[in-house]
């Protein structure tokens, strides 16, 4: 006859355990201090000093965010004194004699828009920047004290400082001495003042600088009227209030003082 299996009733299940009143009290007391302690280091954590690095890390995000931070005006002084000496003036009849009302002030013409990086530079170099980082470009254009030089100053955002490197050596590599003669940032003219006809066809020096400093600067520079092509050595003597401007700028989107005295920046 075939085997009859019988289902067995479960057993009962075992009566809860049930834990003594002291170990309740003393786990509960462990747990609080527990509690206790995690809010004591939280607390200790917020309070406590920053540690040098942290202080490193803020500074350098500091001046990586100038540039969104600073009002424009900051960045592009409207009016600033030539801190140069008094410079040759090349005219029709080759230079002059020393120019002393030269060393007066430099003017902003006008300071323009955010342009992406394709826009801001002639297409190769655009080209270039863009497959390295550049993020957007702010520029301003200068007038020189005798309001018949203008140069546009750019500043070429990067991601960081190790990237505005690559991007110096993929520049120097693609254009080499063309980058000082004929590639370069754009010009831009303002309606209304003596930069109103300073456009790329008056173009004559370029100029690259790489700060230490998640930025490129730029300067393209020219007279405010056609004066033809002239010899390399005037450029130089001409545009240096150009270089002193580009200088100014630079210094300001990459002033290294110390993090904690900086105002951005809270220790």
């Amino acid at each position: 006859m075939p085997e009859t299996t019988t289902a067995e009733a479960p057993e009962a299940p075992a009566p809860p355990r049930r834990r003594p009143r002291a170990a309740i009290a003393v786990l509960t007391t462990l747990g609080l201090a527990a509690v206790l302690g995690a809010a004591g280091a939280i607390g200790w954590s917020v309070l406590r000093a920053p540690t040098a690095k942290q202080i490193e890390t803020a500074g350098e995000k500091e001046i990586a965010t100038r540039w969104a931070t600073l009002p424009a005006g900051e960045i592009f002084p409207a009016r600033v004194k030539e801190d140069i000496p008094p410079r040759n003036m090349s005219g029709l009849f080759g230079q002059t004699p020393e120019n002393k009302a030269s060393r007066g002030f430099v003017q902003r013409a006008g300071i323009a828009p955010e342009a992406a990086c394709a826009q801001a530079f002639d297409p190769k170099l655009a080209d270039v920047l863009t497959k390295n980082g550049c993020q957007t470009v702010l520029r301003a254009t200068y007038i020189d004290s005798t309001g018949t030089l203008a140069t546009t100053i750019g500043v070429a955002v990067m991601g960081d400082v190790r990237q505005a490197g690559r991007a110096e050596a993929a520049v120097n590599t693609a254009f080499g001495s063309a980058l000082k003669e004929s590639v370069g940032l754009r010009a831009v003219a303002f309606p209304g003042t003596a930069a109103k006809d300073f456009t790329d066809a008056l173009r004559q020096d370029f100029w690259m600088d790489v700060p230490q400093a998640p930025y490129l600067m730029f300067r393209t520079s020219g007279w405010t009227l056609d004066r033809g092509k002239p010899d390399r050595k005037v450029l130089i003597e001409d545009f240096s209030f150009a270089r002193f401007m580009q200088s100014r700028i630079l210094d300001r989107l990459s002033d290294r003082t110390e993090p904690c005295e900086r105002k951005r920046v809270q220790c």
